[in-house]
């Protein structure tokens, strides 16, 4: 019993010791979020949105940052994934700012589309569903589809949806994998040059 109990006080002081030295989750999450485009998909937007789920109390934290950017973004990703917890949490945030604050331009999708086909390609099966996209109401050909980012645990995917080639829109849609088909879920014009 004795070697058992000196064995967890061990355990607890070598988990207590590598915990003080790690580096900060947060500072890494509002480092990105600092650096990260919500205009033209960067591998720092790619990289949040990745791995939004497990970042979600950094997210939550960023909201409150001084730096508005940061909260900007933290708002941005945490939509884009549409999780149960991050909603609740970005709602009763907002309902504790007092006068103006500020938020990302997001539209979401109403009703309940789902994209038909195959499913192993993302980009065939956007460009093969590309009629139910908004750039589609201004755009018939020259639209290029490239996936910005998969969250595999939430099973989501952002795309960044462009038309043109020397002036420009871009449009950032996000579908998310349900039962047995993709849904849109967001659809929002993001740039126009």
């Amino acid at each position: 019993m004795r070697f058992v109990i000196i064995c967890l006080v061990t355990l607890s002081s070598t988990i207590f010791v590598l915990a003080q030295n790690q580096p900060s989750q947060y500072s890494e999450t509002r480092k990105l979020l600092l650096e990260m485009d919500r205009s033209h998909a960067n591998k720092q937007l790619a990289k949040l949105f990745e791995s939004a789920d497990l970042r979600m109390p950094e997210l939550i934290r960023a909201l409150d940052d001084s730096e508005q950017k940061v909260s900007l973004n933290s708002q941005y990703i945490i939509n884009q994934l549409g999780e149960d917890d991050g909603l609740k949490a970005l709602d009763d945030w907002r309902k504790r700012q007092t006068g103006t604050y500020s938020s990302p331009v997001l539209k979401f999708v109403a009703q309940q589309i789902y994209l038909e086909g195959d499913s192993r390609d993302l980009e065939k099966l956007v460009r093969r569903n590309m009629g139910l996209f908004q750039i589609a109401r201004y755009a018939n050909k020259d639209i290029s589809v490239k996936l910005v980012a998969f969250n595999k645990r939430t099973k989501t995917a952002v795309f960044e949806l462009v038309h043109g080639q020397t002036f420009t829109e871009g449009w950032h849609a996000v579908i998310k994998f349900e039962g047995e088909k993709w849904r849109l879920v967001t659809d929002t014009n993001v740039w126009q040059s």
